[in-house]
C-alpha cells in the first residue's frame, strides 16, 4: 500500500494544448495519491485544468494570452527570436503572480514547462525542487543552435534589450545560451518526458538518473490502428491548433487528394476562417473538413497521418502504430520529425518545398514504404506500453519530492 502524502506543488505551463494536455492525466494521478496541485496557465485552458482536480490560476499575463505570430512568412530562427521574446515579456508579468501565490500556499516542489523560463527561475529563486515537463524528445541547447544555424546570427537588437530587463532581476541568464539551458531542461532538478526511454538517445549532459519517463500516458485503453494503406484508405490531415493558418497549404491538400479516391478528413484546429475558406471550395466527395475532429478516434482508423508533428499528434501516432507524412512549421517541430526520421517512422516534406509535384511524390515514397513504417510503429508501441503509466510517474515524483 503506497503511503498518501499531503505535499503542494506548483505547476507552471505555457497555452498549448500539446503542451498542457499530455500533463493533465498526471495531475490527476497526483492528486489520486494526496497532492494538492496549484496549475498556471491562461484561461482557455482554465476548464480542462480544473477536470483534472487542480487548483488553476490564471496567469493574467497579456503576452502569454495573445501570442501571435506570422509563421507562414517567417524562417525557424525568426519564429525562435520571437517566441522568445514573449517568453522574456511574460515571465516579467508572471513573477510577481507567482511569488505572491507562493507566500500564501508555500509550495514544496515546481513542475514546469520546458518553455516556461519562469519555472526554473522561481525554483531557483525560493529553493525549490523542480521538474522540467518536456513534451518535446531530449535535446541539450548545442542541438538546437546546430538545428537552426542562423539563430545566434540573427539574434537582434530587441532580444537583448527583453534579456537585459530579465537579467536585471536574475543575473544568472547572462546569454541565449543560458536561457536554452532552462528549456532544455539542462538546469532542472529532474525531467518529466511522455516517450519510453528507448525512444531517446539520452544528449551529452544529461543524468539518466533524473529523468522520469511517462510512456504510457494513455494507460494502454485504445488499440491500435488495423487499417492498411491502400488507394482507398483514410488519410488523416491536421496542424494541431496554434500553427494552423496556412491557407495555401490547405488548398494543396484539397487539390492533390481531391484527384484521389483516399477518403481524406481535415481537422483546421478551431480556426474559423481556415475552415470556412476551404469548406467552401471543396467540391470533392471523398473530402470532409471539420472545425475539429476527435483525433483518438480518426488514427485509430486510419492509415496515414499527416501532420505538423506537434507534441499530441505525434505521440498519438505513435501510440496508434499510424505512419506520418511530416510537414513541420516551427523548430520544435522539425527535432520531432527529426526523430520520426530517425526511427524510419514516417516521411518529412518540407513545408517551403510543398507544391502539387512534392506532395505527389512523397506520397508516392509513403506508399512504396509504408510497410516498413507500419512495421517499426508496432515494434514501438510495444514500448508504450511497457512504460511508466501515469500512477508510477506520479509516485515517483511523490518519492523525489520526499527524499529531497
Amino acid at each position: 500500500m503506497v503511503k498518501k502524502t499531503s505535499l503542494h506543488l506548483l505547476f507552471l505551463g505555457i497555452p498549448s494544448r500539446g503542451h498542457t494536455f499530455p500533463t493533465l492525466r498526471l495531475i490527476n494521478a497526483l492528486i489520486q495519491e494526496g497532492c494538492r496541485v496549484t496549475y498556471f496557465n491562461t484561461k482557455a485552458f482554465k476548464k480542462n485544468i480544473e477536470t483534472s482536480g487542480a487548483f488553476f490560476v490564471d496567469y493574467n499575463s497579456h503576452s502569454l494570452s495573445n501570442i501571435s505570430i506570422p509563421i507562414t512568412s517567417m524562417e525557424p530562427h525568426d519564429v525562435t527570436i520571437e517566441l522568445q521574446k514573449i517568453f522574456f515579456t511574460s515571465t516579467l508579468e508572471i513573477m510577481p503572480i507567482i511569488d505572491f501565490f507562493h507566500q500564501k500556499n508555500s509550495y514544496d516542489a515546481v513542475i514546469y514547462d520546458q518553455m516556461a523560463l519562469w519555472g526554473q527561475l522561481f525554483a531557483e529563486k525560493y529553493k525549490l525542487l523542480s521538474f522540467c515537463s518536456n513534451t518535446m524528445f531530449l535535446f541539450n541547447k548545442n542541438d538546437i543552435i546546430n538545428q537552426i544555424p542562423k539563430f545566434l546570427d540573427g539574434i537582434n537588437h530587441e532580444y537583448y534589450v527583453k534579456l537585459g530587463k530579465l537579467n536585471s532581476i536574475f543575473p544568472q541568464l547572462d546569454s541565449c545560451r543560458d536561457v536554452l539551458d532552462i528549456q532544455t531542461a539542462t538546469k532542472s532538478d529532474y525531467i518529466i518526458t511522455y516517450y519510453p526511454e528507448d525512444l531517446h538517445t539520452t544528449p551529452v549532459g544529461f543524468n539518466k538518473n533524473k529523468i522520469i519517463y511517462l510512456g504510457n500516458r494513455f494507460n494502454s485503453q485504445y488499440f491500435p490502428s488495423a487499417e492498411n494503406f491502400s488507394t482507398t484508405s483514410t488519410i488523416y490531415i491536421s496542424f494541431g491548433t496554434v500553427f494552423n493558418e496556412n491557407l495555401d497549404l490547405f488548398k494543396l491538400f484539397i487539390d492533390v487528394f481531391g484527384k484521389t479516391k483516399h477518403k481524406v478528413i481535415i481537422s483546421t484546429g478551431f480556426n474559423e476562417f481556415i475552415y470556412k475558406i476551404i469548406k467552401k471550395i471543396n467540391i470533392f466527395n471523398n473530402i470532409k473538413i471539420y472545425k475539429f475532429a476527435n483525433q483518438l478516434d480518426i488514427l485509430s482508423r486510419c492509415s496515414l497521418f499527416i501532420t505538423h508533428v506537434g507534441f499530441n499528434g505525434m505521440y498519438e501516432s505513435l501510440y496508434f502504430s499510424v505512419p506520418m507524412l511530416m510537414i513541420p512549421h516551427v523548430p520544435e517541430q522539425c527535432f520531432n520529425a527529426q526523430k520520426i526520421q530517425e526511427l524510419y517512422a514516417g516521411f518529412l516534406l518540407k513545408e517551403k518545398d510543398t507544391s502539387c509535384d512534392s506532395l505527389t511524390n512523397a506520397l508516392k515514397d509513403v506508399e512504396k514504404n509504408w510497410r516498413s513504417f507500419k512495421s517499426v510503429l508496432v515494434k514501438k508501441r510495444e514500448s508504450f506500453l511497457k512504460s511508466n503509466d501515469n500512477i508510477m510517474a506520479a509516485r515517483q515524483i511523490i518519492s523525489l519530492c520526499n527524499r529531497d
